[in-house]
């Protein structure tokens, strides 16, 4: 992608939210105030570049719509948006008619890289993370994570070379089944620009949740080439914040370089917290 100048708090701050437009019926966790640091970055990304939506267990649409209706240019863009698309807390089954059914938004479903299991008695104890991208035909389990226990712990050196295996174009299909691409590879998605929307209601199981948001941060680092971008919205709360850090210190000690802005302080003099963060790979 083009080389994006990251927004600064101040060009955040100078749009006017009231002029969005705006559906407060639309279900979905995404804020006007953080539509703003969308509307900034996304106005600066060039025709024919893609923007991935991360919005674990709250793909409804609204994002995307979101986009749609108020990103300078997001007609020349390809939209995805990726979750597992269970309505267990949102209803994310409604998300082509949510975000207009426009040609250029796209789902991405991942409920095949994770399966719980459950006992007999129905309760939920481990979650197996799969590879169902290398041969979509025969996944594999990568790992299984026991609820009753820790996660386990990741060297700086681990977490700095975490990866994992990603989607190919080919499964990626907008309202009418149309693919974002031929490639059936894996890998061969590639976003310009990230944009994490974590969930952040604690789901009994915090330390887990922590571990997960850490993996994901440094596996889509590792992924993005120089000059892509990462949002992250939420970037306040605690488990959040603790897993950025988490994720890239590690690449600031094993030299894998990167810039940021960050943006939506909670004071109009910048003297309180951060609530968005906008990252470069360098």
């Amino acid at each position: 992608m083009a080389n994006m100048t990251l927004p600064t708090e101040a060009e955040v701050r100078a749009i006017d939210e009231t002029a969005f437009t705006w559906d407060d019926l639309l279900d979905g966790t995404l804020s006007e105030v953080q539509g703003k640091v969308i509307k900034a970055v996304v106005d600066k990304m060039e025709s024919g570049e893609t923007l991935n939506i991360v919005e674990p267990y709250a793909a409804t649409g609204k994002t995307a719509k979101f986009v749609v209706d108020n990103c300078t240019g997001q007609e020349n863009l390809k939209i995805v948006t990726s979750d597992q698309y269970v309505d267990t807390f949102l209803t994310t089954s409604d998300y082509f008619t949510n975000s207009g059914n426009a040609a250029n938004v796209y789902k991405l479903d991942t409920s095949s890289t994770v399966e719980v299991v459950y006992n007999d008695g129905g309760d939920a104890i481990s979650v197996k993370y799969i590879d169902a991208y290398t041969d979509p035909s025969n996944p594999t389990v990568l790992r299984t994570q026991v609820l009753a226990e820790d996660p386990p712990a990741l060297s700086t050196t681990e977490i700095s070379n975490y990866t994992r295996t990603w989607s190919s174009n080919s499964v990626i299909l907008n309202h009418a089944g149309t693919a974002i691409g031929a490639e059936t590879t894996e890998g061969s998605f590639n976003p310009d620009v990230w944009i994490f929307n974590p969930w952040t209601p604690n789901m009994g199981y915090p330390l887990l949740d922590i571990d997960s948001q850490t993996r994901t941060f440094a596996a889509t680092f590792n992924k993005m080439e120089t000059g892509e971008v990462m949002v992250i919205l939420n970037f306040h709360m605690p488990n959040v914040n603790q897993a950025f850090w988490a994720a890239l210190n590690p690449m600031t000690l094993n030299n894998k370089d990167w810039t940021a802005e960050y943006v939506l302080n909670s004071e109009t003099d910048d003297s309180g917290y951060w609530q968005a963060a906008i990252i470069k790979k360098s």
